[in-house]
């Protein structure tokens, strides 16, 4: 992304990592323990909850009816566009932004990422 959008707020690293409000006077230690923090707590409920909640209870309701290959694109694109909330409506300059190529870019990345969750699910449950 830095090569298309630079240090822009289209680059989802930028704005993301912008958008934290991290006060200047803090020292370096407790930064290291305030991203440890965040990065734990991040890092280990969010993608366990999204697990359970999208190959687990959205995946099973409608592979019941539809069958594994519909219910995986299903669930795999309720994950792409639920993560838009995390980048592609952004709030810069005190208004809402909607920016469609990152966003594009950044939902494609997410529903390809949901689909290697499920194909690794499914090569777990062979063994």
């Amino acid at each position: 992304m830095q090569i298309f959008y630079g240090n822009s707020y289209e680059n989802w690293y930028n704005y993301i990592g912008k958008s934290y409000n991290i006060p200047l006077e803090i020292d370096k230690k407790s930064k290291l323990i305030m991203f440890g923090v965040s990065a734990l707590i991040g890092m280990t409920f969010s993608p366990i909850g999204e697990e359970l909640f999208f190959r687990g209870i959205v995946h099973s309701s409608f592979a019941k009816s539809l069958g594994n290959r519909k219910a995986f694109l299903i669930d795999s694109s309720a994950f792409a566009l639920v993560h838009i909330s995390h980048f592609g409506l952004i709030f810069h300059n005190q208004q809402w932004q909607f920016l469609f190529l990152p966003t594009l870019i950044w939902v494609l990345s997410m529903f390809v990422i949901s689909i290697l969750f499920y194909v690794c699910r499914k090569v777990q449950a062979l063994f």
